[in-house]
């Protein structure tokens, strides 16, 4: 008896020497106890956080809370909060991000199918209940905008939180969470519909776990500990729901709900917490970032914030692989790998059967960090990879995007890519930024994509016809079999890079996205998780790097304010080059002149000197040639600017005589992106013509000759230009000093025009095929130059325009480089009527 009285004090005396050396910490919820703190709750109850050494105290919000306050002035060691913490560290509050519990809010509107709402458009002068605070409503708000209405044309009730005053109507909408209230009008059979701000793009993390700074500082190794062991709480809760809620009923019960509610809210919470990732608690620097900018587009924030600073950095996730995890890949010896056959600039096998692509520059960091030969195995079509995975044929798939049927069979790591979806169409089509405007229009899809399940799934009045790959694709749009083709601004703009298709462009960035992470074979999570620590460890400037090693594109954009910025920028910016060259000019002409004063008396001393002249009548006819391209911006931008005025003159008009016509308006601010847009490829040509060319390319001379059309835009309108239709002659040479002397002679055919007013100004481009030379005939019929001109047509400084319109050194130029750097020829014949000029190209041409 006395030796069980003795063991029973030693178990007592231990265990409460045990509770004594464990950190005390609190946690600080923003609610009431429910299935939305479970895996608190389990992390507590399942011993996760006593062997982490914590004893940790769970407190319910109370009415005079302030959780940030209390957090930072460790009156709770940590807080769960709203992603209005951002604000508050923008505001100088000295406070570190965790985990993010929740990827997507479930705070949504909900309207009764009774009250006749069928759009965002609809909610103009209804009642809605919701916190007047703009901070909680953000995404809101920003639905709202992009809709074009605001919270001001709507009228405000007072949030009760009571689910009853919108289904007695006093309310039209109002703000609940989807994890509870819609149980409850499910539960009553009530129709409804739900207004989700993710659906418009305005995604916004919930339930976001904080510390201090202070915390952080102080006790690192706590900090980590905390987070670490309330993950596994909440992935433990998520995996045995039915054990939780039985939990939850019996200690955390203060709401009084029933087992079947709970139960509703731990599958629609679980949904929310794994959409998009395979881990709970994933917090992405870029994610905080977007919810940073629509604040800061709202006028909210304060002071830009360090972000690297803000999140912290999970030390488990990218720590060294474990001794198990070693020896796994030494028994291992090699993985296997399958990725899509033909999927550039993502990646493919070469003619030469070499992996390739931004899959394989990620994958040549994976195999020299693991240490393991990783070989391909080929395949011939993305079906094949795919049915290649589910018979284990390879360990792994390079890149791949989650989906229900492909989690049968695959784990996926956390993205390593993630890149925009886009729409491709033909020119014609104006700018789409939702699929539901492309309701039962044929649109294609490469077969096999996870994107084909997933838009079937959300978006089921789309007419998905999938094709072989993305070339066919875009091929069908070129040839009306289809509306449009859906994929990544990465594959199509590489291939509007790489091949023969012009006439489609990129008219829509959709909020849906390519999350590409590395699939492994669900039979195996040791391999797993040695892949998800891999990609963890790849730095966001390395993956900067990759990317933009292959991709360069350029998209039709909404409605983007910027945009007028930019293409005002770009103008002044022009004007002050202009002005710094003139006046640079006029110092080069000036020195000129001084060399040519005794010229002639000193020919055969100063051919050094002349030489150099040479380099300096070279930059001065480039500056020429910029004085012209500015004065043919100029006229290209007075039209665009002149609509773009008019119809801020029509928005002014209907909002000063209060007759707003919102499809009017729409149209009006379509109408003037398009403008703005215009100006702005303007802006683009004239950089990409000043570019100097490094090295010869294989140029296709008459798409050349267009460019240069193109360039001088409005200057030929009322000329009959005529350009053959189609002649494939490619010449290995400079392109933009070849679009320079093309322009060169058709700036003085203009010019001619101008001066001698003639009534039908026509000029006529023919090619001609002599042996190996190529005879390019740019002919005017602007009068002829008389024969003692002729002569003189190349010498510099010799011209027939008036001194402010011309310098007499373009042509001279044009037969430079033509002559000396193409090793060609520049002719001219004229007649009475007509001049043609005959560039000759004599070397390395290819039909």
């Amino acid at each position: 008896m006395d030796f069980i009285k003795y063991m029973l004090f030693l178990f007592i005396f231990t265990s409460t020497l045990t509770a004594n050396n464990l950190n005390k910490v609190s946690l600080q919820l923003q609610w009431k106890h429910q299935f939305e703190f479970a895996g608190f709750y389990m992390a507590k109850e399942k011993g996760f956080y006593k062997n982490a050494g914590l004893d940790v105290e769970i407190k319910e919000i109370e009415s005079t809370t302030n959780i940030t306050e209390d957090v930072i002035q460790n009156k709770s060691t940590y807080g769960i909060t709203y992603p209005s913490i951002i604000l508050e560290k923008s505001k100088g509050k000295k406070v570190v991000l965790l985990s993010a519990i929740l990827q997507s809010s479930p705070h949504v509107l909900v309207s009764l199918k009774s009250s006749g709402i069928k759009s965002v458009r609809d909610f103009k002068n209804k009642r809605i209940m919701i916190i007047d605070n703009n901070v909680q409503t953000a995404p809101f708000e920003s639905m709202f905008h992009s809709n074009y209405i605001s919270i001001k044309d709507m009228k405000v009730v007072k949030q009760t939180f009571k689910l009853q005053d919108l289904i007695d109507k006093k309310a039209d909408l109002s703000s609940v969470f989807s994890t509870n209230e819609l149980y409850q009008l499910d539960k009553q059979n009530i129709a409804y519909d739900v207004w989700d701000p993710k659906e418009y793009g305005f995604d916004f993390y919930d339930d976001i776990l904080f510390t201090s700074q202070s915390e952080l500082d102080n006790n690192p190794q706590r900090v980590e500990n905390f987070n670490n062991a309330s993950l596994k709480g909440w992935e433990y809760a998520f995996d045995n729901i039915e054990e939780t809620v039985n939990i939850i009923l019996e200690k955390y019960n203060t709401q009084n709900k029933t087992k079947e509610a709970l139960i509703y809210e731990a599958n629609a919470l679980k949904k929310l917490a794994y959409l998009n990732t395979a881990k709970v608690g994933k917090i992405d620097k870029q994610n905080i970032k977007r919810i940073y900018d629509v604040y800061n587009v709202m006028g909210l924030t304060k002071d830009k914030i360090n972000f690297d600073r803000f999140i912290y950095k999970n030390k488990d996730e990218t720590k060294k692989l474990t001794t198990k995890e070693k020896l796994y890949l030494k028994n291992k010896k090699q993985i296997t790998m399958c990725i899509d056959p033909d999927w550039m600039p993502f990646e493919q096998i070469d003619s030469k059967g070499n992996h390739i692509g931004i899959s394989s520059d990620y994958f040549k960091i994976f195999e020299k960090e693991l240490n393991i030969p990783i070989k391909v195995i080929k395949t011939k079509s993305w079906a094949q990879t795919l049915q290649f995975a589910k018979q284990r044929k390879c360990d792994i798939i390079s890149m791949a995007m989650e989906t229900p049927n492909r989690k049968q069979y695959m784990n996926f790591t956390t993205p390593y890519l993630s890149v925009p979806l886009v729409l491709a169409t033909k020119n014609e089509v104006s700018f789409v930024d939702d699929f539901r405007e492309l309701k039962n229009k044929k649109v294609g899809i490469v077969q096999g994509y996870a994107l084909t399940e997933l838009l079937k799934l959300k978006y089921p009045n789309l007419n998905i016809i999938e094709v072989k790959n993305n070339i066919d694709g875009l091929e069908k749009v070129t040839n009306n079999k289809l509306y449009g083709f859906i994929g990544s601004i990465a594959d199509i703009g590489y291939i509007f890079q790489t091949t023969h298709i012009s006439d489609l462009k990129v008219v829509g960035k959709f909020k849906e996205r390519w999350e590409l992470g590395v699939a492994v074979r669900n039979d195996d999570l040791i391999l797993y998780n040695i892949f998800q620590k891999v990609v963890n460890s790849v730095s966001l400037a390395t993956k900067q790097k990759i990317f933009n090693k292959y991709i360069a594109v350029k998209y039709e954009k909404g409605i983007d304010y910027t945009l007028l910025w930019k293409t005002s920028i770009g103008f002044v910016i022009a004007l002050l080059i202009l002005i710094f060259f003139l006046i640079r000019q006029n110092r080069l002409k000036k020195e000129i002149d001084d060399l040519n004063k005794n010229l002639e008396l000193k020919v055969k001393k100063e051919v050094d000197k002349n030489r150099e002249k040479d380099k300096v009548i070279f930059r001065q006819t480039k500056l020429a040639s910029m004085g012209e391209m500015i004065g043919n911006i100029a006229h290209q931008w007075r039209q665009p600017l002149n609509r773009v005025n008019l119809n801020l003159e029509v928005i002014d008009v209907l909002i000063n005589e209060e007759q707003i016509d919102k499809q009017m308006v729409k149209k009006k601010i379509e109408n003037g992106q398009k403008n703005l847009q215009y100006m702005s490829d303007t802006i683009e040509d004239f950089a990409n013509f000043f570019r100097p060319d490094k090295i010869t390319k294989n140029v296709d001379i008459l798409k050349t000759i267009n460019k240069s059309a193109e360039l001088l835009g409005s200057r030929l309108r009322g000329v009959n230009l005529n350009i053959p239709l189609k002649k494939d002659f490619i010449y290995n040479t400079y392109e933009n000093e070849l679009l320079q002397v093309i322009l060169v002679i058709l700036n003085n055919a203009l010019d001619n025009f101008k001066n001698e007013k003639v009534k039908d100004p026509k000029i006529d481009v023919s090619f001609k095929k002599i042996d190996n030379d190529l005879n390019i005939d740019i002919t005017d019929n602007g009068g002829g130059i008389s024969k003692e001109n002729i002569d003189k047509i190349f010498d510099p400084y010799f011209s027939t325009k008036f001194k402010k319109e011309g310098t007499g050194i373009g042509l001279y130029m044009a037969k430079m480089i033509i002559e000396d750097s193409m090793g060609g020829e520049l002719k001219v014949v004229s007649t009475k009527i007509e001049t043609t000029f005959t560039i000759v190209l004599k070397k390395d041409i290819l039909e």
